[in-house]
């Protein structure tokens, strides 16, 4: 007959397996739920893309999308923002 210590032994990594997989299964979840989250929001973000942006990436193109930026309204935004956080 086999000695039962070496039957303990056994259990523990069973036990300590059985944690990994629990924290992998979390893990994927949220990254799952991370993913959704992002996903859900592109089309809020996508309304600040303007539609004017070239799809070139040489410095002509990159200039004319800075300049076709605009900034007329940042002012009274930042101020607006000074405001709320002083109340």
């Amino acid at each position: 007959m086999m000695p039962q210590q070496p039957m303990q032994s056994f259990a523990k990594p069973k036990k300590s397996r059985l944690w990994l997989v629990i924290f992998i299964i979390v893990a994927l979840v949220v990254v799952a739920g991370v993913l959704y989250t992002l996903r859900s929001q592109i089309p809020f973000i996508q309304q600040y893309v303007s539609d004017s942006v070239s799809p070139g990436d040489d410095v002509a193109a990159i200039e004319q999308d800075l300049q076709a930026v605009n900034l007329s309204g940042l002012g009274s935004e930042l101020s607006d923002i000074d405001k709320e956080l002083t109340q």
